[in-house]
């Protein structure tokens, strides 16, 4: 590759796929994600509304998960798919371990502005989002998109409660809450 002069300096080729692949990494969508996020930057909706909250979702908003797993529960704007309704409720509803940050003030000296610094103090449990383990576990016991788990349903409801969720813990003190495991309930 013959050189390339850019303000009296050389670009080698090392500059030139450096370049490149910055630029690749900076124009890809924001859906290169694992995890959590994963399920919903999978998703392509063909309307422009559900659109724009699948890429919310896919950036990490558990509320616009929520608002999607409901669009395909429901039918909403989209072909109902209570299977995929379920693992989208079920992504956001489990807790996860992640690094605890906290920040520091350095100081200024000299020239040399104060400024904060992130420091990883460790890791920490983040409990997984309440409302959609109440939504996951009202569809497990009623036996929407898979089959009946009552155990397992309220098992979410439990957790769902605990966080402090209203319906949940009303749910919970009914008593009679999804009938019995082997009733379908119509």
């Amino acid at each position: 590759m013959r050189n390339l002069t850019r303000s009296g300096g050389r670009l080698n080729k090392t500059h030139i796929i450096t370049a490149v692949v910055a630029a690749t990494l900076f124009l890809l969508p924001g859906c290169a994600r694992t995890g959590q996020t994963a399920l919903a930057c999978s998703i392509k909706p063909v309307d422009a509304d559900l659109a724009k909250i699948a890429r919310r979702a896919c950036g990490g908003s558990a509320r616009a998960y929520i608002r999607l797993a409901e669009a395909y529960e429901h039918g909403a704007l989209v072909e109902r798919n209570e299977q995929l309704a379920i693992e989208l409720y079920r992504a956001v509803s489990m807790s996860m371990t992640i690094p605890k940050t906290t920040y520091i003030y350095v100081p200024g000296a000299g020239k040399v502005a104060g400024y904060t610094m992130p420091v990883q103090a460790g890791m920490q449990t983040v409990p997984g989002n309440a409302e959609a383990q109440y939504r996951l576990a009202m569809m497990l016991g009623e036996g929407r998109g898979q089959a009946r788990d009552v155990p397992l349903a309220l098992h979410y409801l439990k957790t769902a409660s605990a966080q402090g969720h209203a319906e949940a813990a009303a749910r919970l003190t009914e008593g009679a809450l999804f009938g019995k495991a082997s009733e379908p309930i119509n």
